[in-house]
C-alpha cells in the first residue's frame, strides 16, 4: 500500500503494532488530535503517552531500560529513543554484540 501511495488510517492502542505498520502516527484525547508525527517522534514523549493511558512499544522499553542502566547498545544513548520496532532492537544487539565481542578479543590479543 504504502508504495502505490495508499493511506491508510488505523486505530489502535497496540504501540508494538503501529510502530511496525506506521509511518505517521496520531494521537488523539477526548477527540482532538494531541501528538503527531513519526513513530519516532512520538515514542520519545513517553511520559506524555503514559499520561494518556498509553505505553511505548516493548523494543522501546528494553532499549531505554538498556541505556539507563549504562549499557550503550546503540551508537549514542539519544538513539535508543529511535529504536522501536524488534528487528530495530534486534539490529542494534547485534551490532553491540560485535563492537563488545572486538574489544574483547583486541584485550586478549594485548592490543589494548
Amino acid at each position: 500500500l504504502h508504495r502505490a501511495g495508499t493511506t491508510m488510517v488505523m486505530i489502535s492502542h497496540d504501540m508494538d503494532e503501529l510502530a511496525k505498520i506506521c509511518d505517521r502516527i496520531y494521537v488523539l484525547a477526548d477527540g482532538r488530535t494531541v501528538l503527531e508525527g513519526t513513530p519516532g517522534t512520538i515514542f520519545a514523549q513517553d511520559d506524555y503517552l503514559r499520561s494518556l493511558g498509553l505505553g511505548i512499544p516493548v523494543a522501546t522499553q528494553i532499549m531505554r531500560t538498556l541505556a539507563a542502566q549504562g549499557i550503550d547498545v546503540t551508537p549514542a544513548p539519544e538513539d535508543a529513543a529511535a529504536i522501536y520496532t524488534t528487528q530495530q532492537a534486534i539490529a542494534a544487539l547485534t551490532q553491540w554484540l560485535a563492537r563488545e565481542q572486538s574489544q574483547r578479543n583486541e584485550v586478549r590479543n594485548g592490543r589494548i
